[in-house]
């Protein structure tokens, strides 16, 4: 199943790189990154460590709180921390379904990546970055939950740091 879903994103994610009309390139990224998304949305709870220790059993108690404050400091007090409650949070707002946590958690931090590498496509394949992500880091994103996400945010910010030079303050 993996190398289907692998081979089916990668193909959509060629289609991008490949396109010239920006609709047909927003389909292809689109669907390339969903498709992975759907996987691991669908998958059995058994498939990732952390889905079962603090995954799942997070994100049904933040269904459960109306306020964010109350919730964020009551992760806070478990060390769950603050970012990945607040994820957590927001779409327990959009369903109550831990599937639907999974896919959009996925969703997340597929999207991440895509533009933590597109400011650098014209010196690395956007395709190519994928094929290495799937085959060597899709499946610690299904067990690795919180860290995976914190090693695709250091990743976006990269760029900021190559750009310090051009940025430039008042006063």
């Amino acid at each position: 199943m993996y190398l289907i879903t692998f081979t089916s994103s990668l193909l959509c994610i060629s289609a991008y790189s490949r396109s010239k009309n920006i609709k047909h390139k927003m389909f292809f990224i689109s669907l390339g990154i969903l498709i992975p998304s759907l996987l691991a949305g669908f998958r059995d709870y058994s498939i990732g460590y952390d889905v079962l220790l603090y995954g799942k059993p997070w994100f049904e108690r933040a269904c459960e709180y109306d306020s964010l404050y109350l919730f964020l400091q009551n992760a806070n007090e478990y060390n769950i921390g603050i970012g990945y409650a607040f994820v957590n949070y927001i779409i327990s707002r959009l369903s109550n379904n831990p599937h639907f946590f999974l896919f959009m958690y996925e969703l997340l931090q597929l999207v991440i990546l895509y533009f933590a590498i597109k400011p650098f496509e014209d010196k690395i394949n956007i395709t190519f970055a994928f094929f290495i992500y799937y085959f060597s880091y899709y499946n610690l994103s299904l067990n690795i939950l919180r860290q995976i996400m914190a090693i695709l945010i250091i990743f976006l910010s990269y760029r900021f740091v190559l750009n310090k030079g051009s940025v430039t303050t008042n006063g």
